[in-house]
């Protein structure tokens, strides 16, 4: 709950453009965050959203596997589009894989493998926009 509870706090409070993550049950309560923020269900709709948005695609929070390997970085490259087009004086996105943790602890040696090659397409996406724009600094 707390974790839930800073979350709203941080999109409330802050200037954070794009949240694409899983758990709509994080925001049923927050009836607030639909006047600062655009709702979409899939990543292939946040270029479609006005303004800022927050994408509950409930497909990443399943383990990549083929079917859903380019998600994370059909995540990124939407998000960078949607970042580009709000300012142009830079922004900050980060980006995490998380299902690798899940595979890691369970000693899954193919869900470390799969998972890792997922975070490498989204990185690819990062690194391609890195060297586009030549102003950017990927960590």
């Amino acid at each position: 709950m707390v974790r839930r509870a800073a979350a709203h706090s941080a999109l409330f409070c802050s200037r954070v453009a794009v949240c694409a993550r899983v758990g709509e049950e994080n925001f049923r309560s927050v009836g607030e965050l639909s006047k600062q923020y655009d709702f979409v269900r899939s990543v292939d709709e946040l270029n479609a959203a006005k303004g800022k948005v927050i994408c509950i695609d409930e497909e990443m929070d399943e383990a990549a596997e083929e079917k859903n390997l380019t998600l994370l970085a059909d995540a990124t490259r939407g998000a960078i589009a949607k970042l580009q087009e709000r300012s142009d004086k830079g922004f900050f996105l980060m980006v995490e894989g998380a299902k690798i943790d899940y595979a890691g602890h369970s000693r899954c040696l193919p869900g470390s493998v799969i998972e890792t090659l997922s975070f490498d397409l989204a990185v690819a996406e990062a690194l391609k926009f890195a060297d586009s724009n030549g102003e950017t600094l990927v960590v």
